[in-house]
């Protein structure tokens, strides 16, 4: 038999269809030419372990529909046919535009299960970003935001559901002509109990992507929907620099970075990152889900307000190679700029395709510090958990699912879903040797080895399950948690110390001016003594600014105010650094300068691959320390700022019918706005957000 790709007609010989096209023989898939319903089976789309994905065509009307067929290997297995089917009841649950939409589901006359899906033109965002890769050249920073905000709008529908994705990756993103993106493969999604889910992704079970796979997935600890928003941060982290957060030789090392291991920097590796979009992406990347996002909705009005002073060529269209899509209009939260366009940046550096568990050879090691606010603290491992986890892969046994290892398939740019993974049933020890060691089937290798490996990394986590067990300990007792870890990582030299307490500043001896300088006569990252009567309950911001102002200019004369950022501030003025924020980490007070004398000469926007710009510093008050040190980001389009004039005491008054009951304390940032006014500008993130101009006299 012969079948037309396009409508589905089937004849016994050779020939052409009634619009020219060439027929093709179906081989020995039988489902070609067949029909399921009204619609014709027209062509093999993609091919996976699970199953496979077939174009379908009305023969009347025309229309088209991917539809996904369960393999017969999988349809004797009632867990992996009850996952298929989870996938239709998630997406019919949830019901919105940026999911794709499952139009039927039913059973072939020989047993096998299938769905009918949507038909969608486009290509996943794996091709983009690999189109991206190929051509050297960085994707527009605003377009990225504008499509993760679109996916985390429907997100935000699903978890509205109880429905948590799992294992969302630039693969289950499908991008259309138009720039829109579908999220895809719900078939490993978890449901509450009560909307039709079950106990068969228990705790100790490993489904996902292990490339975009939150810690506690990693560890086969329990998900919530927190668990799709550090996905989300994976992928906005490699769409903005073309490198993956973590890359590793062997699944055991990837599952361990993920776990336990600080990102780099996103900013190390595309310099022109905004800072604010930088630390979007490192909140979205926090080891504790605590520390994430509350919400899909709180992480998009985040980026949205990171990305709303970006200029026109940012916004760009981003749509699969070959399309021609008319350029979408600016978001409104973005459609401020006036500056002339200019094409996206290419990289400083030619980048290669990572594969799925491998070390990325385009990454150099980090050459100088990061170009934003102090990271989030080193956060706590995973205890025990992930060393079960891990050894839940290589030892067989107790039922525990493996990991479902990500590669890309056959499916053709068209198909607007693939057949699932199945995840692999080990049978030998020897699978657990190809894990460890990237997928090669070495006979040579110790299981013993295996074993002292593990109980090394055993060794380094025991530390972190006694503090975990005190912390739940402290829990159940009402008793305190730990404080938080540092937010500012230690300088390669130990800065002097000095107490924090109020009243209670150590005498720190002063360092001589050969070490606060480099030889060209910038600054070297070190503590400061603490004002008298700082305290880091009650900082008095306007006071903290003075004092920071003073010593920055201390350090670098000519230094010039741009910017001031501050958490949990009162009615009073005063900003409690101790208390957590929207993204559960402690506060901080960040005065930001520039200092003109050390721009170079002929500055330009883009400087080579790990170049570092040195005329930015800072001066950041934690509840550990105070420091100053330069953060190398660009600064040469950077506006000086007055010293601030109105009291923070006249901002609350602006905003007190605005401000939400029961709401007390808000963020602020103090910067020259995109019109020349010093502006003030305060949240509550999701609940407020205000400026004002500081025009007091």
């Amino acid at each position: 038999m012969f079948v037309c790709g396009e409508c589905g007609w089937a004849q016994p010989t050779a020939g052409r269809c009634n619009d020219g096209t060439t027929l093709v023989p179906i081989g020995d898939d039988l489902l070609l030419g067949t029909s399921l319903g009204p619609y014709r089976i027209a062509r093999l789309l993609g091919v996976g372990g699970m199953g496979r994905v077939y174009k379908g065509v009305h023969p009347q009307i025309g229309s088209r529909v991917a539809i996904k067929v369960l393999s017969r290997e999988c349809t004797d297995r009632p867990d992996l046919v009850e996952r298929f089917f989870a996938e239709a009841r998630a997406v019919n649950l949830v019901s919105h535009e940026g999911i794709v939409n499952v139009l039927d589901l039913s059973v072939l006359p020989d047993g096998r299960p299938y769905i009918i899906m949507e038909y969608l033109d486009g290509a996943p965002l794996s091709s983009i970003i690999d189109g991206a890769r190929q051509r050297n050249t960085l994707l527009p920073v605003g377009s990225v935001a504008r499509m993760t905000v679109e996916v985390l709008d429907a997100l935000a529908a699903a978890h509205a559901k109880g429905v948590v994705h799992r294992d969302l990756k630039p693969d289950n993103i499908f991008v259309t002509p138009g720039g829109r993106p579908k999220v895809l493969d719900f078939g490993i999604a978890k449901l509450q109990p009560e909307l039709g889910g079950n106990s068969a992704t228990h705790t100790g079970s490993l489904l996902g992507t292990p490339q975009y796979m939150a810690p506690e997935q990693a560890s086969g600890r329990s998900v919530d929907a927190r668990a799709d928003l550090y996905a989300i941060g994976c992928i906005l982290y490699e769409c903005m620099t073309l490198h993956r957060p973590f890359v590793a030789d062997s699944l055991f090392d990837l599952l361990r970075k993920h776990i336990e291991e600080p990102v780099r920097p996103p900013r190390e590796l595309r310099p022109d990152l905004p800072p604010d979009v930088e630390h979007v992406i490192v909140i979205a990347l926090s080891k504790l889900p605590e520390h994430r996002f509350s919400s899909a909705a709180a992480m998009s009005q985040a980026l949205q307000h990171a990305t709303a002073a970006l200029p026109p060529e940012q916004w760009a269209p981003m749509t699969p190679l070959g399309s021609t899509a008319p350029v979408r209009s600016n978001p409104s939260w973005g459609a401020r700029q006036q500056q002339p366009a200019r094409s996206p940046a290419p990289l400083h550096a030619p980048l290669g395709q990572a594969s799925t568990v491998a070390s990325d050879p385009n990454v150099p090691p980090p050459q100088h510090p990061p170009h934003s606010a102090p990271p989030p603290p080193a956060p706590a491992r995973a205890g025990k958990g992930w060393i079960v986890a891990i050894v839940a892969i290589i030892v067989v046994g107790g039922g525990v699912t493996a990991v479902v290892v990500a590669g890309r398939g056959d499916a053709s740019a068209q198909a607007v879903a693939r057949a699932d993974e199945p995840p692999p049933r080990a049978t030998h020890a020897k699978h657990a040797k190809s894990a460890k060691h990237g997928g090669d089937d070495d006979d040579d290798v110790d299981d013993d080895d295996i074993d002292r490996q593990i109980n090394q990394i055993e060794s380094k986590v025991l530390k972190d399950v006694d503090q975990q067990l005190d912390a739940v300990h402290a829990q159940l007792g009402g008793a305190a948690k730990p404080p938080p870890k540092p937010l500012v990582p230690a300088p390669a030299t130990p800065p002097p110390t000095a107490a924090l307490d109020a009243g209670a500043a150590a005498p720190v001896e002063a360092p001589t001016v050969d070490e606060l300088h480099t030889p060209d006569g910038w600054l070297v990252r070190h503590e400061l003594r603490p004002p008298p009567g700082y305290d880091v309950e009650k900082v008095d911001v306007a006071a903290f600014v003075t004092f920071a102002v003073a010593e920055a200019k201390k350090s670098i004369p000519d230094a010039q105010l741009i910017r001031v950022d501050v958490q949990n501030v009162d009615a009073t003025g005063h900003a409690n650094l101790a208390l957590p924020t929207h993204s559960g980490q402690p506060g901080d007070i960040d005065v930001r300068f520039v200092s003109p004398s050390h721009i170079p000469p002929h500055p330009t926007e883009h400087k080579p691959f790990g170049f570092e710009w040195k005329c930015e510093l800072r001066i950041v008050g934690s509840p550990q320390q105070i420091e100053i040190y330069s953060d190398g980001m660009p600064c040469i389009d950077e506006k000086p700022l007055r010293m601030p004039r109105c009291p923070i005491t006249d901002l609350f008054k602006r905003a007190a019918a605005k401000l939400p009951a029961g709401q007390d304390r808000v963020e602020l940032d103090y910067r020259v706005m995109f019109n020349g006014v010093p502006t003030w500008n305060m949240a509550i993130y999701g609940l407020l957000e205000e400026s004002y101009s500081d025009d007091c006299k």
